[in-house]
């Protein structure tokens, strides 16, 4: 409501400025009030944010990360930047895991805190961004910290691991932040090194080496009368950004395929409006979940129109690279899950991975003013506010019941230490008798190393 109250009046004011055609709101109060109470309404989404991750982050080992039992009790040893975990190289992830591991005895919530951290600096650097091409931060802007310290991405935010998921696109602001600076040596070995480190983060860091590798022929193609030193290093590095895709693949170990085994368009469909939606919270009405896609497909079909590939400047091409990073998430979601079932839409993982889409689609409206699009806009971010916080206590039912289970299987396994009888206890059912197995023997060596539930100060 205060967002409501301060911000639906718009007046425009224009300058000259590349892209951006400025519009300012009509505040209530004065300008300089209205930065304190952004600042002030940031810091109270991070401090409940934090909380949060605090209050709910999954203290005992589950699920795949019985499967990096090696990470946590063996030495380091160079191989486990290859580790593969499914279809992921979880090489950068797998270090940074062990490194922390090792200061704090397998403390869970330090590997969530790292998560929440990475997801609020990439709000910065959206902040940044957006600061950079339209010469202000307004009230509105507080959108932009609610995009991205959303609650619907609640299985990040608790389970140590899935900091995998998250990092890509850490990384990928931090290539968009690196791109938007003056061009040297330096920022391209900086892009080659975030491309790597993205690459072995997770298989959709492999989309941040795709997108560096299209700035990089876009720019070529930008200064086609350079030297040929110049044209011969942009080759290079081309050459280099290709050879960190193939190593991803040496060795790499087959794993199910859990896909369509049909070509279904409205399942299609259907499974993208979901995957969009589920990243603010999902609608119980089926109608209400294609509000956001139809209003990303009119922004997309707009900003396609207008800023064709003749007139791309950086601030263009970044959007672009927001956007298509979160589309070919979608994309590879649908490729490698769904055949799952629907229900692999609404994964709250993936719900980080669209932040990028809403942001750009943010950024469109501000540095490009269009009366009816502007409108629009304004509709579809007040209905992302509204869903975000209107199922924001269901997803704090789901971290709290999920924290519960983990904590009565801590206590019942620490009491009688049998993997098996505690599943049941907790409601953590495994029927795969391989698993249980491999679970109860991890569970013995992390006794024997004395880490996470074992460690005694």
């Amino acid at each position: 409501m205060l967002l409501l109250l301060t911000t639906i009046l718009f007046k425009k004011r224009y300058t000259n400025i590349g892209l951006v055609k400025k519009i300012q709101p009509v505040m209530f109060i004065p300008r300089k009030y209205s930065h304190i109470l952004f600042i002030l309404i940031y810091l109270i989404l991070l401090t409940l944010f934090f909380r949060f991750i605090y209050q709910y982050t999954i203290r005992v080992p589950i699920a795949d990360e019985f499967s990096i039992n090696a990470l946590i009790t063996e030495p380091f040893n160079s191989s486990h930047f290859l580790t593969q975990l499914n279809e992921h190289r979880i090489g950068t992830t797998a270090v940074f895991l062990q490194f922390l591991s090792r200061l704090t005895h397998w403390n869970m919530i330090y590997e969530t805190m790292s998560t929440g951290v990475c997801i609020f600096l990439s709000s910065l650097i959206a902040l940044w961004l957006k600061k950079k091409y339209c010469k202000s931060i307004d009230l509105i802007d507080v959108i932009i910290p609610i995009i991205f310290l959303n609650f619907s991405q609640w299985e990040n935010l608790i389970w140590g691991i899935t900091i995998n998921t998250v990092l890509p696109t850490f990384f990928l602001f931090i290539a968009v932040w690196v791109i938007n600076h003056k061009e040297t040596p330096w920022t391209n070995l900086a892009l080659l090194v975030i491309s790597f480190l993205s690459t072995y983060s997770a298989a959709h860091g492999l989309l941040i080496t795709g997108i560096i590798l299209l700035f990089f022929g876009w720019r070529l193609t930008q200064n086609i009368k350079k030297s040929k030193i110049y044209w011969l290093s942009y080759i290079s590095y081309i050459i280099v950004l290709i050879c960190i895709i193939f190593s991803y693949f040496i060795d790499f170990l087959s794993f199910p395929y859990f896909g369509p085994t049909t070509v279904d368009i409205s399942f299609f469909t259907q499974f993208v409006a979901l995957q969009i939606t589920a990243a603010i919270g999902l609608p119980e009405s089926m109608i209400l979940i294609w509000i956001f896609p139809v209003g990303i497909l009119i922004s997309l079909w707009y900003f396609v129109t207008h800023h064709r590939y003749h007139s791309l400047t950086i601030q263009t091409l970044t959007i672009y690279l927001l956007m298509l990073y979160s589309c070919s998430f979608i994309f590879l979601i649908f490729i490698g899950r769904s055949g799952l079932g629907i229900d692999q839409a609404t994964t709250s993982r993936y719900a980080n991975c669209m932040s990028p889409l809403f942001f750009s689609l943010y950024l469109i409206n501000r540095i490009r003013y269009q009366k009816p699009l502007t409108i629009l806009y304004i509709l579809l971010y007040f209905w992302f506010i509204f869903v975000s916080f209107l199922y924001r206590p269901e997803k704090i039912r789901l971290a709290k019941t999920f924290y519960e289970k983990t904590e009565r299987w801590k206590t019942c396994y620490l009491q009688i230490k049998d993997y098996v009888q505690c599943n049941l206890a907790a409601d953590l059912v495994t029927d795969n008798q391989e698993a249980i197995k491999a679970d109860t023997e991890s569970l013995k060596q992390f006794e024997e190393h004395r880490v996470n539930i074992f460690y005694k100060k």
